[in-house]
C-alpha cells in the first residue's frame, strides 16, 4: 500500500479520512488551517480542532519527527522530552467514528484541547450554544442541530474543565466553537470522536477496527498495475484510494462527492466523467448503480447535474449517456442496456429538442456548461463534442437495444456536420456559437476544443494546429492547461472559468495528445497529475490552480481528475480498450522512455487478464502479450507510433 511520509514543510500539505458517512480533514503539521478542516458528517461539521499537550510539549508542526499517510491511516510522530510520541488516526469501518490513539514514552499526563463547532455545511460563524454532559469516560457534545460524542477507552479521563466559548479566525474567517479540555493520564491513550452514539469500548476493539478498515484500502489495490515505473504504480493506486475517500453514503444510495472539502454532494457532470475511471478500475457494479440512480431520477429526460431536484446541467445528459455506453461495452450486458432503454431514448429526445440547425441549445434559463460561473448562450464547442460523441457511442451501442436503425441517424449526422462546419477552424476553434440562426461566433481561445480532439471529431490538420496552441505557453505550463489562453480578453489567471488551471482540462489534453500519437507530450502532461500526489493534498488531485504561480485555490480533493488518472493510463497509456459486447479486446500500449515494463490486471468475463507490455533495452522494441483472455474475444494488438 503506497505511504506518503513527510517530515518539512508540514502546513503546506493536507490529507483525509474517510467514513461512509463523513471526513476528517488536516494538515500535515496537525493544524487545523481553515474553516472546512475538522471532522464532518455528511452536510454537517462537528469537530473544528483538538489540541494535544504531552507533559510540558505541546504536539505540534514545530516538534514532529515525521508524518505518514496512506489513505486509512495518518500517523504523525512528535520528539518531545523523553522520547517519542505517537498519534494514529483512522476511522472506524462501518460508522462515522474516528479513532485516536496516542503512545507516549511513558505514563504521563495528556491535555487535549478540543473544539466543537456543530453547524451545516453552506452556515459560517453560528455562535450556537453547545451543551457538555459527562457520564463516565464518554461526553455528549449536543446543540440544535445534533450531537458528537467522546469517549475514552483506553487511559484515565482524570478530569474535564469548564466549556468556554472561543472565536479564532482560520484562514482568516471568523468561527465560534465551544472549547473544552479534558486531562487523560497513561502511556496508550485512546479516544473515539463521533457523530453516533455507538462507539468501540476498549483498545482491542479500536485496534480492530483500525485493522479491518486498513485491510479494505489494502485490498482496492490487488491486482492493479505492476511496473518498473513506480510512479505509474503509485498513481492507479492513489486514483483508486482517492475514489474510495471520496465515496459516501446518502441513505440508501451510494454518491461519489465531487469533491472535499465543500463539494459533498453527488454531482451528475463530474460523477459521469469519473465513470471513466470507475470502469477502468472494473468497478462495473458501481458504475452501474451511478447510471441507474441517476435514471430513476431523469425529469422529461433530462439528467439531474446533482441530486436530489437540480437540473441546471446541459452536459449532465450527455455524459450520462455517454457513461452508459462505455459501461455497457465493459459489463457487455446487453438486458442490462434494454432495461435502460426508455431511459435512453427519454434523454434523446430531451436533446432533440433543444437542437437548432443541428446544434444543442443551452444556457436559456442558468448557466448550464461545466464553465457554470460563465453565461455561454447559446451553443459551446464543448458542448457540441459531447453531443455528437453521445449520439456516436449511442449509435454503436443501439443494435443491443432495439432491432430497428439507430432512430436519431439524421441528428447525429447533422450535430457532426454542424461541428466539423462551425468549429473545426483554424489557426484555432472558438469557444460558442452567440447565435444559432445568425452563426455569430466568440473566438475567445479556452481549453474548450480540447474535446473534439480527444473524441477523433476533427480533421487531422485542424487537429493538430488546434493543439499545437493548446500545448504553447499561453495555455500550458507545469501545472496543467489553463481554462484560458493568456492574453485572451478577460484572461484572470485566478479566475475560476477565465484562467485557473483545471484537473479536468488537463487530463482532456493529456487523452487528446494520447489520441494523436504524441506519447511523450502526454506523459508530461500526466506528470503534473503525478507531481499534485505529493504536493498540497497528499494522493489527491486537486480541482484548480491559480494559472500563473500553480497555487492549488480549489476542492483539495477531486472526483474528475482522481477518477481520470487511471482511465489515462489504462486507455491511452496502455492504449487498453475492452468490448465485451461485441468481444473485440484492443491493447495498444504507448510507454513512456524511462519504463521498460508494465503488467495490468483487467476483469473480463469475471476473469483475470493479463496485459503485459515490455520494453527491450538493447533493441527499444516493444512486445504486447494478453494471458487468459476469454476465447471468444478477437485481440488486436501492437504499438502505436510516436509522433513529436
Amino acid at each position: 500500500m503506497p505511504v506518503l511520509s513527510r517530515q518539512w514543510h508540514l502546513s503546506e500539505n493536507s490529507y483525509f479520512l474517510a467514513s461512509p458517512n463523513g471526513f476528517f480533514y488536516r494538515y500535515c503539521g496537525n493544524g487545523f488551517q481553515n474553516k472546512w478542516t475538522g471532522l464532518w458528517d455528511n452536510e454537517t461539521k462537528h469537530v473544528e480542532y483538538f489540541a494535544a499537550k504531552a507533559g510540558d510539549d505541546w504536539l505540534s508542526e514545530n516538534n514532529t519527527h515525521t508524518m505518514n499517510y496512506n489513505g486509512s491511516l495518518a500517523e504523525h510522530v512528535y520528539e518531545i522530552t523523553g522520547g517519542l510520541a505517537t498519534e494514529l488516526l483512522g476511522f472506524h469501518p462501518e460508522r462515522n467514528e474516528l479513532l485516536l490513539l496516542y503512545e507516549l514514552p511513558d505514563v504521563r499526563t495528556l491535555e487535549l484541547e478540543l473544539a466543537i463547532d456543530i453547524r451545516l455545511r453552506h452556515e459560517n460563524n453560528t455562535n450556537r450554544a453547545h451543551a457538555w454532559n459527562q457520564k463516565g469516560h464518554t461526553i455528549e457534545i449536543a446543540n440544535a442541530i445534533g450531537k458528537t460524542w467522546i469517549t475514552v477507552f483506553s487511559g484515565d479521563l482524570q478530569k474535564t474543565g469548564q466549556a468556554f466559548q472561543k472565536n479564532h479566525a482560520p484562514g482568516g474567517e471568523l468561527q465560534t466553537c465551544s472549547v473544552n479540555k479534558l486531562f487523560l493520564r497513561g502511556k496508550t491513550i485512546g479516544l473515539s470522536i463521533r457523530t453516533t452514539p455507538r462507539g468501540v469500548k476498549n483498545i482491542s476493539d479500536a485496534l480492530k477496527a483500525l485493522e479491518q478498515k486498513h485491510t479494505a484500502y489494502q485490498a482496492l489495490e490487488d491486482h492493479l498495475l505492476e511496473s518498473d515505473n513506480q510512479t505509474l504504480e503509485h498513481a492507479i493506486r492513489w486514483s483508486r484510494i482517492g475514489i474510495e475517500l471520496l465515496t459516501q453514503k446518502r441513505g440508501k444510495h451510494t454518491i461519489y462527492c465531487a469533491g472535499y472539502p465543500w463539494f459533498t454532494q453527488g454531482w451528475g457532470r463530474d460523477t459521469f466523467w469519473a465513470l471513466y475511471g470507475l470502469v477502468d478500475l472494473d468497478m462495473i457494479k458501481q458504475a452501474e448503480n451511478q447510471i441507474e440512480m441517476y435514471a430513476n431520477a431523469q425529469r422529461d429526460g433530462r439528467i439531474a447535474n446533482f441530486l436530489p431536484d437540480t437540473y441546471n446541467s446541459i452536459d449532465a445528459t450527455l455524459l450520462w449517456l455517454i457513461a452508459v455506453a462505455y459501461t455497457a461495452r465493459r459489463n457487455g450486458n446487453a438486458k442490462w442496456l434494454k432495461k435502460l432503454a426508455p431511459k435512453i431514448t427519454a434523454a434523446l429526445e430531451f436533446l432533440k429538442k433543444n437542437t437548432r440547425n443541428g446544434l444543442l441549445v443551452h444556457d436559456a434559463g442558468s448557466h448550464d456548461t461545466w464553465m457554470d460561473t460563465l453565461p455561454r448562450p447559446q451553443t459551446g464547442i464543448d458542448v457540441q463534442s459531447l453531443f455528437v460523441e453521445a449520439l456516436t457511442q449511442t449509435k454503436r451501442n443501439w443494435k443491443w437495444m432495439s432491432a430497428k436503425p439507430f432512430a436519431y441517424e439524421n441528428e447525429r449526422i447533422d450535430a457532426e456536420n454542424q461541428l466539423q462546419k462551425h468549429f473545426a477552424k483554424t489557426p484555432f476553434p472558438p469557444d460558442r456559437m452567440i447565435n444559432v440562426q445568425t452563426f455569430e461566433m466568440d473566438n475567445v481561445q479556452t481549453a474548450n476544443p480540447v474535446l473534439p480532439l480527444l473524441f477523433g471529431q476533427f480533421p487531422e490538420k485542424t487537429a493538430e494546429l488546434t493543439l499545437n496552441r493548446l500545448e504553447s505557453s499561453d495555455f500550458s505550463n507545469q501545472t496543467g492547461l489553463r481554462s484560458r489562453a493568456h492574453g485572451q480578453p478577460n484572461y484572470d489567471p485566478a479566475g475560476y472559468h477565465t484562467g485557473r488551471v483545471w484537473s479536468l482540462t488537463t487530463a482532456w489534453l493529456a487523452m487528446a495528445e494520447y489520441r494523436l500519437g504524441r506519447s511523450e507530450n502526454a506523459y508530461r502532461t500526466l506528470e503534473s497529475f503525478f507531481m499534485e500526489l505529493e504536493r498540497n493534498n497528499l494522493g489527491g488531485i486537486a480541482e484548480t490552480f491559480h494559472g500563473e504561480t500553480g497555487q492549488s485555490n480549489g476542492a483539495e480533493l477531486q472526483l474528475w481528475g482522481q477518477a481520470l488518472l487511471a482511465h489515462i493510463i489504462d486507455a491511452h497509456l496502455l492504449g487498453i480498450e475492452i468490448d465485451a459486447l461485441e468481444k473485440k479486446v484492443r491493447f495498444h500500449p504507448q510507454l513512456p522512455q524511462d519504463t521498460e515494463l508494465v503488467r495490468r490486471i483487467k476483469k473480463i468475463d469475471s476473469k483475470n487478464v493479463v496485459f503485459s507490455a515490455e520494453r527491450d533495452h538493447l533493441t527499444g522494441k516493444t512486445e504486447c502479450h494478453v494471458e487468459g483472455l476469454p476465447k471468444k474475444y478477437k485481440l488486436e494488438s501492437g504499438i502505436i507510433e510516436k509522433k513529436k
